[in-house]
């Protein structure tokens, strides 16, 4: 019997111009592939179900908000490369959209992502501890960025913060085969001119035409607030510090007049607290994606 992928609650076989759309990639076989521990498969449904909990602004009332479901977990048990190019299919026909968030699922799905967006010039804004440049052949939730440099044809950047030394090997620092790769270390988040240096310095390189994507993996986030991760962070990144990130985000991609797109990776259920603090961290961020507040 086959298994198929395609809209989870609304109706509708392709989103609307004016649709904030969902992509959800319930998955973690690249997670597994990684050697991690499981349990992000489950972390798109955990935070829709938070999200529809949240009041939303009156300024949504005329958004139609849209559920897709781009991937599976037994499928990619049985099919992992043949269902990285199925996800970058259904990803490009999200791409009419107002906005697009892709919820994984581990951080390995971004590859698809990239490749969605194959045809023209990617900037990568992703907040992380880790590089996930790898130099593995077989692809994993550690290697993405590097696996797409090794297929991207057209110019690739990739901005990372929030990186821990300790946590990234010499070889994963190596050079990307295509694609230039900047890094904002952990420590120097802490000074504000590093910061604003590091986002100016990207703006000022955009590559005409570039699709922006927002990438955040939340191993970087810090344990304090968010332990519910793939791989919890003892000095990670603060929620105030990554609000302001998303923040920036959202106004380069409206003086650029770019669609914004996201992507949340790596969060973990399965180690949430009875609360729920650590999904509802994330909602939080996803509603500031969104609304901008």
């Amino acid at each position: 019997m086959k298994e198929s992928v395609g809209s989870l609650f609304i109706d509708r076989e392709r989103p609307l111009p004016t649709d904030i759309v969902f992509a959800l990639a319930p998955s973690d076989v690249g997670v597994q592939r990684n050697g991690g521990r499981l349990g992000s498969r489950w972390a798109p449904q955990a935070l829709l179900s938070t999200w529809k909990k949240l009041a939303l602004p009156a300024q949504s009332s005329n958004l139609q908000f849209v559920s897709q479901t781009v991937t599976k977990q037994g499928l990619e048990e049985i099919n992992f490369f043949p269902m990285t190019e199925q996800q970058a299919q259904l990803l490009r026909d999200c791409q009419s959209a107002q906005m697009l968030i892709h919820l994984g699922g581990g951080h390995d799905h971004i590859f698809s992502l990239l490749k969605s967006f194959i045809d023209r010039p990617v900037v990568v804004i992703n907040i992380d501890a880790h590089l996930d440049t790898r130099i593995d052949s077989e692809p994993h939730s550690g290697n993405p960025f590097r696996q797409f440099s090794q297929i991207s044809t057209q110019a690739f950047q990739l901005y990372q913060i929030g990186i821990h030394p300790f946590a990234n090997s010499q070889s994963t620092q190596a050079i990307l085969p295509k694609g230039d790769m900047h890094t904002l270390w952990r420590g120097e988040c802490e000074a504000t001119e590093y910061v604003l240096a590091f986002l100016m310095k990207l703006e000022a390189n955009l590559p005409a035409n570039a699709q922006i994507i927002f990438s955040l993996d939340c191993d970087a986030l810090a344990a304090g607030d968010v332990e519910a991760v793939s791989a919890p962070n003892h000095h990670g990144l603060s929620l105030d510090f990554v609000h302001q990130l998303v923040g920036s985000y959202r106004d380069l991609c409206q003086r650029r007049g770019i669609t914004p797109v996201w992507g949340i990776y790596e969060f973990n259920p399965l180690y949430d607290s009875v609360s729920g603090r650590s999904s509802r961290a994330i909602a939080g961020l996803m509603y500031r994606m969104v609304f901008g507040v």
